[in-house]
């Protein structure tokens, strides 16, 4: 369940970013959450990247060990930031309004922002996330698009 956790965390944070649905891979010892082949900014690819590690963890962002972390996704997001200077910078309410951070920082910052995104869809993870288990770890975009509205218009209809 831990994979397809991961697995549906980056699916969801896809939909929160305004893009599609796409395919879901999960195996006994990895993941995959297939693109779409098309163009998303350096800001949504890099929630999407973090969200799998936020769902291994809880949603939510406590520094402890993430920066000697070695997982895939968290080598891919400290490489995005090392390489896009605007993935470094903090919006402030000051005379200079943006503030470039150290890698360092900027990935603590990306993460709380990212944990704090997906907070409110936890249940819309967990559930696409036991689809996927009883789906028997594959599903395509249509199934994931599918599950996806369901859920949700099932969560929106509960308010």
């Amino acid at each position: 369940m831990l994979i397809a956790r991961h697995e549906a965390a980056h699916a969801v944070m896809r939909k929160m970013c305004g893009l599609g649905p796409t395919s879901l891979l999960a195996g006994s010892e990895a993941g995959y959450c297939a693109g779409t082949g098309t163009y998303i900014t350096s800001e949504a690819a890099l929630l999407i990247v973090l969200a799998g590690p936020l769902a291994d963890v809880g949603y939510v962002f406590e520094w402890g060990d993430w920066e000697k972390s070695h997982s895939v996704d968290l080598s891919l997001a400290k490489q995005m930031i090392e390489e896009n200077v605007l993935l470094r910078m903090k919006f402030c309410q000051s005379a200079t309004p943006l503030v470039p951070l150290s890698p360092s920082e900027a990935l603590k910052m990306q993460l709380t922002r990212a944990g704090d995104m997906l907070l409110d869809h936890v249940e819309l993870i967990e559930e696409l996330a036991e689809m996927l288990v009883e789906h028997h770890g594959f599903l395509s975009a249509q199934e994931v698009g599918r599950c996806l509205a369901e859920v949700e218009e099932r969560f929106n209809g509960q308010r």
